[in-house]
């Protein structure tokens, strides 16, 4: 009996502290639950990046990387649903689905988008090393004022915002037989699908050949030798084939990773400055795997009975020469057709700056 007038008079004094204005404490079951995402300050978002290169690849390695990057320093906020293998869109798609919205990021090659952001593809190899390569790409997207505004404009004219790049390694000739000069390649066929006049002009039949047909085209004579990035060819099996490789000396960048205008104008201050922050320790990373795939290539060619040599300093100045000669005439050329040509002498201009190579 006692418990029952106990019981009456805690909900009388309740109710009296409502009447008094006072408002008695209840359980609030829409409250977010106390765990990482909600104590980091960011806003739960999922994104959902679609490309076209596998989980095993470098470029896959490297978008694997980025977003647990950010997903990690978030706290679980930020997501991503990651679709592989061209499953959405195939190469040369991504940029019109990422316009339409049908998902948020992917990494965009500048060659398959030539005629879309020509300012982009100015002369994309340099001679050295790895980094002066990276520092090269830097410096024309992003450092230097004037060539950056001037790509950022035509970027985001498309719809897109590209936050950066990542290394893609020294290129190589890759041969059936251990040729090592361009006088012994003269009159072979050469599989590429790009820098193909720099090519011609040195005696080579030319073969329009994408990465994804190399095997095939090697494997069937259609090409007799190829010349790319020298750690993806190991990863294409290329070196089945055409087991001798030649280091030419010339180092390349790019894949950018791309992220829709609307999405990223979506995002805080803070969460855009660890996009950009995740990106850049991305590109870090990318060197990493390119230092990795190398230490494999010797050994992969020696199991086929092939080897890695390198042209000589004399075919190495020619070539260097060439392909900086040649890139600047197609970049022209892009530039005539999409409009932008006072544009791309700005950007020009402060290529053979930092190169320290002549401009015609």
């Amino acid at each position: 009996m006692k418990k029952f007038f106990a019981l009456i008079l805690a909900l009388v004094m309740a109710l009296s502290l409502v009447a008094c204005g006072e408002k008695a404490p209840v359980a609030d079951d829409s409250a977010p639950a106390d765990d990482g995402a909600a104590s980091s300050g960011y806003e739960t978002v999922e994104l959902m990046f679609a490309t076209t290169y596998n989980e095993m690849e470098s470029t896959g390695a490297a978008i694997k990387y980025f977003t647990d990057y950010i997903t990690e320093k978030s706290g679980g906020a930020i997501t991503f649903d990651i679709k592989w293998g061209g499953t959405l869109a195939g190469t040369g798609e991504e940029l019109s689905f990422l316009q339409a919205g049908a998902f948020d990021m992917s990494v965009l090659g500048q060659s398959q988008y030539s005629n879309v952001f020509p300012l982009l593809n100015f002369p994309g190899q340099t001679d050295g090393s790895q980094q002066k390569c990276l520092d090269y790409f830097n410096y024309i997207v992003y450092e230097n004022a004037e060539t950056a505004a001037l790509i950022e404009a035509q970027v985001e004219a498309q719809g897109v915002k590209m936050l950066g790049f990542m290394a893609n390694g020294g290129n190589a000739f890759n041969l059936k037989s251990d040729i090592t000069t361009l006088e012994g390649m003269k009159g072979m066929t050469l599989g590429i699908a790009m820098n193909q006049s720099a090519f011609k002009e040195l005696g080579f039949g030319i073969y329009d050949m994408f990465p994804w047909d190399g095997y095939e085209a090697l494997s069937k004579g259609m090409a007799d030798f190829s010349y790319m990035a020298t750690g993806p060819m190991i990863m294409l099996n290329w070196h089945e084939v055409t087991p001798f490789f030649v280091d030419a000396n010339q180092y390349t960048a790019g894949n950018y990773f791309t992220i829709s205008l609307d999405r990223w104008n979506s995002l805080s201050a803070e969460a855009q400055a660890l996009f950009e922050e995740a990106m850049a320790a991305t590109t870090e990373y990318s060197v990493g795997l390119v230092d990795e795939q190398m230490k494999m290539v010797e050994g992969a060619l020696a199991e086929k009975g092939g080897k890695l040599s390198a042209l000589n300093e004399a075919d190495t100045k020619l070539f260097n020469d060439l392909l900086w000669g040649y890139a600047v005439t197609d970049a022209r050329a892009l530039a005539a057709s999409g409009n932008c040509s006072a544009e791309m002498e700005t950007v020009l201009a402060a290529c053979a700056d930092f190169l320290q190579l002549p401009l015609e």
